[in-house]
């Protein structure tokens, strides 16, 4: 789906260098960025010992770290300091949440709401704390957000986090409402902006997602997590060269680098065609990821892609050996089959092509690629069936009923070839059987040659190609003429090509002999019982040899044939 939006101008005004971005403490936190927020806090109480946020901010970073000690000392410093103080009073209770002391928690939680219960500010930090760390409480966060909007219904906070929680039970719509009626309190949130299009993504709203990334962004330019959305929204929907830049913007700006998304930022080199760079972020994956079954399977393509055809053939196979059958899509068997095609192994290509199409037997360019494939390796008959899936499902019938009828013909000629081959030899040595067998199947696929190009003249009356190949099948069908129908194809093709003599002069010559042969067979047969049509055929086979010599004025046959013609009957 392509999306209206204008964030090209957005990538161009924000893609702030590596070195040269930074953010507070707080925004560090609201980019996840939980080391950098600790070292910007505890820098900065340096400066501000005495300063009651920073404390508050140094140890909720602490928390988010998983150091629940650390926090837990700095928000008992702050209690001690100032009882009343509801900062230090929800930190110690998200501690024990953190150590899963229920009971301590509601303690603390309700000293907390009991300092000011008219402050929606206490009511948001208790959820954030249920909701936003390792160990959640979704029960507690539901129970203090109802509190918090009997009493402040009009706070944006409060039906943000109500609509994070409705995300959590995957509530999705009542989420997205949730964030809505956060941005109708709070209309410059480029935070809720952020969550909702990331939302939208995931219920597949993608123009709506698009708008309210653009939204954030331009509220907020110094994100960071933003662009990791942009880049999954830009993914999703296939915009690959804009995710690139979304996600390169994301890991300069300190995103982090988690496998999955190192992965997934391969995949994107990989289908931006920036082969050798996908190659050396897939370096960067953790050692145990380095050999599971999608890392093997994004190695394989790209070793296909880098002509590494023994590399590509490892992978693949480790591929297939790692991974869950159910999990697999048509391009791994494709790609095994294109690298073993390369490697010359072609029955075992053959075989990953079949398991290919058994996924998604319909598939127009698998199909294509399959009945290229079969022809390439002289499996004509086999690309000749898949030639006619392509015809009866696809939309170039004409194309797709013209290659079928010419592998059919193929075929039916290697066929003719192996029978020759025997009839010729000793006769001591054949088997009726056989040759019977050979004749059996060539005829076979002569036919389904002529059907094929019966449709591509039924479909198109003016083409002469289909014309002059039916020709031929009927020509090796009917090869005494007797029931002319290779005549009439080969003159229908010949009323066609003689509109442009020059062009067409070569299929014009093979129309001519064909008609030549076809009136001097009925020239030999009439001879002896009707003089007069024996005549008119004689007449016609003259005509036809004059018209060829015409052509080619050197050509061996017509000037024999003519030469014979000369005196009458030879």
């Amino acid at each position: 789906m392509k999306i209206v939006c204008t964030l090209f101008s957005i990538f161009l005004a924000l893609c702030v260098s590596a070195q040269e971005f930074s953010l507070t403490g707080p925004e560090y936190m609201q980019e996840q960025q939980y080391e950098r927020a600790e070292q910007w806090f505890a820098a900065a109480l340096h400066q501000s010992p005495d300063e009651p946020a920073l404390r508050v901010g140094w140890a909720d970073a602490c928390l988010a770290l998983g150091k629940k000690e650390e926090a837990l000392a700095i928000y008992r410093q702050l209690q001690s300091s100032n009882p009343k103080a509801y900062a230090a009073l929800v930190g110690m209770g998200k501690v024990a949440l953190q150590k899963n002391n229920r009971v301590e928690m509601a303690e603390w939680f309700d000293r907390a709401r009991r300092t000011d219960k008219m402050n929606p500010a206490i009511y948001v930090a208790i959820a954030e704390g249920c909701l936003q760390l390792a160990v959640k409480d979704s029960a507690a966060a539901r129970n203090y957000l109802e509190q918090g909007l009997n009493m402040a219904p009009r706070d944006a906070g409060l039906h943000r986090l109500s609509a994070l929680l409705s995300m959590s039970g995957k509530k999705y719509g009542e989420a997205i409402n949730g964030l809505q009626r956060a941005l109708f309190f709070d209309p410059n949130s480029a935070l809720v902006y952020r969550e909702l299009g990331a939302l939208q993504t995931l219920t597949g709203a993608y123009p709506d997602a698009a708008r309210s990334l653009e939204k954030s962004l331009a509220l907020k330019g110094n994100q960071v997590i933003a662009w990791r959305y942009l880049g999954d929204l830009s993914y999703t929907t296939g915009d690959y060269a804009k995710a690139e830049s979304a996600y390169q913007t994301f890991f300069e700006r300190g995103g982090e680098k988690s496998g999955n998304l190192i992965e997934r930022y391969a995949i994107l080199l990989f289908l931006n065609k920036k082969y050798e760079v996908a190659s050396q972020w897939l370096e960067n994956l953790p050692e145990g990821k380095k050999e599971e079954w999608n890392t093997m399977r994004i190695k394989g393509y790209i070793a296909l892609e880098k002509g590494e055809t023994n590399h590509g053939i490892g992978f693949m196979e480790r591929f297939f050996t790692l991974s869950d059958p159910r999990k697999r899509i048509v391009s791994d068997y494709t790609c095994y089959a294109r690298l073993l095609s390369k490697k010359g192994a072609d029955s075992l290509a053959q075989v990953q092509y079949e398991k290919a199409l058994s996924l998604e037997p319909t598939r127009q360019d698998l199909l294509a690629e399959t009945a290229a494939f079969a022809s390439g390796i002289n499996r004509h008959g086999w690309a000749g069936d898949l030639y006619r899936r392509l015809a009866l499902t696809g939309k170039e019938q004409i194309t797709h009923w013209f290659l079928a009828g010419k592998e059919y013909f193929m075929e039916g000629d290697q066929w003719r070839q192996r029978l020759a081959s025997i009839t010729d030899g000793d006769k001591t040595k054949r088997n009726p059987s056989d040759t019977a067998g050979m004749r059996s199947k060539a005829q076979a696929f002569y036919w389904k040659a002529d059907s094929a190009f019966e449709q591509v003249n039924r479909l198109n009356d003016h083409y002469a190609g289909g014309y002059l190949l039916r020709g031929r099948v009927q020509s090796i069908l009917d090869p005494d003429g007797k029931k002319a129908m290779a005549r009439d194809a080969y003159q229908k093709a010949l009323s066609i090509l003689e509109s442009d003599s020059a062009k067409n002069k070569k299929g014009i010559l093979e129309c001519y002999r064909y008609l030549g042969s076809w009136n001097w067979l009925q020239y030999e047969q009439l001879f002896r019982t009707n003089k007069a049509e024996a005549s008119a055929s004689r007449n016609k086979v003259i005509e036809i040899y004059s018209r060829i010599r015409e052509l080619e004025p050197t050509d061996p046959q017509a000037n024999q044939v003519l030469k014979s013609l000369s005196g009458g009957k030879p």
